[in-house]
């Protein structure tokens, strides 16, 4: 692989380091990413183009030698960007752009068709996976809550508007995260706020809940604005994405996924519990409709 980054982008590699999905290389001191794409190219260069006239912010792209910015190698798109600042940390900040995109994408269609997609895998692929075979009924019920509240928020927002956004949020929320052009989609703005939220529980040994309704207050603009935020903390794309690595993988004994596994399950009560404390004000006052065996952990 290091001869054939050498190759693209005629690049100096003192070091590299492969990771899941991306490689980190060193160069003429000077960090650079390469990580794997998997949007369509016509969308990344669209979303690319887009954020390229708002902020310089985000991760320099870095053009291969024939002067595109995807590269293709060994079956797979690679997009190689320079890290500007390796310790900038955007934390509890949310930047919010408004990017003029009517999408008629509905997010809750979206849901319906990932858990019916889910459902088929666990079926075909579930064999000797017993912590998924557990489990999966559990977290896909909990995703039937959280569209059914989306289809509801769905219905009460006709302006269809949407942001630039992140397909996640990590914590802590550093900049190689925040400001990756291949971190971003089009949603509504507060699908971040969510999945910092979620992200903060699973990943931080403290939980603040005054912090995370610090965060509420200060970047939902209406009731519905909220309502979309709830079930987007229910939906647990936590699990999902751990559920999506495991179910394709041919190696059961996959002691690493098992441990994410098992540690989802074990949060995953306190979560709820979590959740029903921040939220507590907007339940009390009936603003979030009330789902019953969520009242009663």
């Amino acid at each position: 692989m290091k001869t054939k980054i050498k190759f693209f982008y005629d690049l100096s590699i003192e070091q590299i380091s492969e990771h899941q999905n991306f490689f980190v290389i060193i160069s003429q001191n000077k960090i650079y990413i390469l990580k794997k794409l998997y949007d369509a190219d016509e969308n990344f260069i669209a979303m690319y183009n887009f954020i390229k006239q708002q902020k310089d912010e985000y991760m320099e792209i870095v053009s291969n030698r024939e002067n595109q910015l995807i590269t293709e190698i060994e079956k797979n798109k690679y997009v190689l960007m320079l890290i500007k600042n390796s310790q900038k940390n955007k934390d509890t900040d949310f930047d919010i752009i408004d990017s003029n995109y009517i999408n008629d994408n509905l997010t809750s269609d979206l849901w319906i068709k990932k858990v019916d997609y889910y459902k088929e895998q666990i079926s075909n692929f579930g064999y000797g996976k017993s912590e998924l075979l557990c489990s999966f009924n559990y977290f896909s019920g909990l995703a039937e809550n959280a569209i059914q509240l989306m289809l509801l928020a769905e219905k009460n927002n006709s302006t269809g508007k949407k942001f630039v956004t992140h397909k996640r949020v990590y914590y802590p929320n550093y900049y190689i995260n925040y400001y990756d052009p291949t971190n971003l989609t089009i949603d509504y703005y507060v699908r971040d706020i969510a999945g910092y939220i979620k992200s903060y529980y699973f990943e931080s040994e403290f939980h603040d809940i005054k912090k995370i309704r610090g965060i509420l207050k200060r970047n939902i603009r209406t009731e519905n604005d909220l309502l979309i935020t709830y079930a987007r903390v229910l939906y647990p794309t936590y699990y999902f994405d751990i559920f999506e690595d495991y179910i394709i993988s041919e190696n059961i004994e996959n002691e690493a996924i098992k441990e994410k596994v098992n540690k989802i399950v074990i949060k995953s009560k306190e979560y709820l519990q979590y959740i029903q404390d921040v939220f507590k004000e907007y339940l009390d006052y009936n603003v979030i409709p009330k789902i019953e065996w969520l009242n009663n952990l």
